[in-house]
């Protein structure tokens, strides 16, 4: 792994006018071949990856620019649930395009029916992806802007205006109505994960190496009942449930005493390497979504591979459900323990009263045991490896907004293990905390390998 300097941030003007340009000067350009008028639509693989790519940079324009109205009761489930629902719907979409592939349906939680393609008709499988993405995104981005609404409309209608060149208007018309059908049946599926539910007041237990806010902002609970929402996989959530931490101790020579304690030696002694891999994972000015740098990554991989349609939604599909499942997991594990953070215990208990985390670092409205932050880069992390290989090598350069340069890994098993070191170097989760991070993404993925099956037998 080779690390790169000469950071560059960009402030909001910049970086949303370097976005909007790159999603729409491009509209006109694909990275393989689309097929032409006359030839054959039914098969995904004929299709450029431009529809998903250019869905992409729309999200982290939307996402890391905050660019919408936040909902009564906002919480951290915004960002995870739209990246899964609209991986199931693209991937639905266009799956009758894919022969040797199947539903979702009938494997997922809950999940619906999906309508069925008309017999001996023709479909542009792009047209209905772009449909189905227009339409989730409509409707799981609460209280839209006036902007965020004009970028998803300006995106559909230009990749539209693009399929009225390789399509008839019947079977680009009937396409549209495809997606939006699949789409309307993932959005009302949706609603009754539990996002939705009213749940009563909460007040956080107490007692000896329970969690309690943390400075310097002292932040209430929050996100407390997302560990009750509905996960996609059945039964995910006791098959692949963390064990406890080590028992609470002030005692110097226990195991727990030793693991708060390594927090704060490391913190003090970070050199700036080690600052900068601290810093390079995660939204950045308290912008986007931890996770979302990783749908950035795919993007890059899918456009420098030239990956086909097919396999680029399996893997856009298959990244969201880790991130989801793997984050209901670990709220649950969170709220279940109730860990203290470091911060708290390197304050309390070792005597360092004006401990802070560095540069400036908030505390955390969950406790430990694992951090959130850091589950939701390894599970699409781990996500990546079991779609493209464990030795496939990769750099982040451009994937993250805050960032110019970033790192280059042989692997992202590589890159989850850098992942784990720099939450563990924020000062916000111990090691044993992170590894229990690692271990549950990893468990979600392989998890969903063996239970859901995107290809037939």
């Amino acid at each position: 792994m080779t690390k790169r300097k000469g950071m560059k941030r960009f402030n909001l003007i910049e970086l949303l006018s370097a976005l909007m340009l790159l999603l729409f000067s491009s509209c006109k350009k694909t990275d393989v071949e689309q097929p032409g008028p006359g030839e054959d639509l039914s098969a995904t693989n004929k299709y450029s990856t431009d529809v998903l790519t250019k869905w992409i940079n729309l999200q982290t324009q939307i996402m890391y620019l905050k660019d919408q109205t936040q909902r009564p009761g906002y919480d951290r489930t915004l960002p995870f649930r739209l990246y899964s629902y609209a991986g199931i719907a693209l991937y639905e979409s266009v799956v009758p395009g894919m022969p040797g592939y199947q539903s979702l349906s009938g494997q997922l939680t809950d999940m619906p029916q999906m309508p069925k393609p008309e017999e001996g008709k023709s479909y542009h499988r792009a047209a209905s992806a772009n449909a189905a993405m227009a339409a989730v995104h409509r409707s799981l981005l609460y209280g839209a802007t006036a902007a965020t609404k004009l970028s998803i409309d300006s995106l559909e209608a230009a990749l539209n205006t693009q399929y009225e060149t390789e399509a008839d208007a019947a079977t680009l018309q009937r396409s549209i109505e495809f997606g939006k059908e699949v789409a309307k049946r993932i959005v009302e599926w949706s609603e009754t994960d539990g996002s939705y539910t009213a749940w009563p007041p909460y007040t956080p237990p107490s007692g000896p190496g329970l969690w309690v806010p943390t400075p310097p902002n002292n932040f209430a609970a929050r996100f407390v009942h997302v560990g009750d929402q509905r996960t996609f996989v059945p039964n995910i959530l006791h098959s692949i449930f963390p064990p406890a931490p080590p028992a609470y101790s002030t005692d110097p020579s226990s195991t727990f005493y030793k693991m708060e304690k390594e927090v704060y030696d490391a913190v003090q002694n970070r050199t700036p390497a080690d600052s900068l891999q601290a810093t390079y994972w995660g939204a950045n000015a308290g912008r986007g979504s931890p996770g979302l740098q990783w749908f950035a990554i795919l993007k890059k991989v899918i456009v420098e591979q030239s990956v086909k349609l097919d396999k680029a939604v399996v893997a856009y599909c298959k990244m969201g459900m880790a991130q989801y499942d793997a984050v209901v997991v670990t709220f649950k594990s969170q709220y279940t323990y109730n860990l203290l953070r470091p911060i708290t215990y390197i304050r309390n208990v070792m005597g360092q009263t004006n401990w802070l985390l560095p540069y400036g670092g908030v505390g955390a409205p969950t406790p430990d045991w694992p951090d959130v932050s850091l589950v939701e880069h390894i599970a699409p992390a781990k996500a990546m490896s079991s779609m493209f290989g464990e030795n496939y090598r990769f750099n982040t350069d451009g994937t993250n907004p805050d960032r110019y340069q970033g790192y280059t890994f042989n692997s992202f098993e590589e890159a989850a293990a850098h992942i784990a070191t720099a939450f563990f170097l924020k000062g916000i989760t111990t090691k044993p905390g992170a590894s229990v991070g690692v271990d549950i993404g990893s468990k979600t993925v392989e998890y969903i390998d063996k239970k859901i099956k995107f290809k037939k037998n």
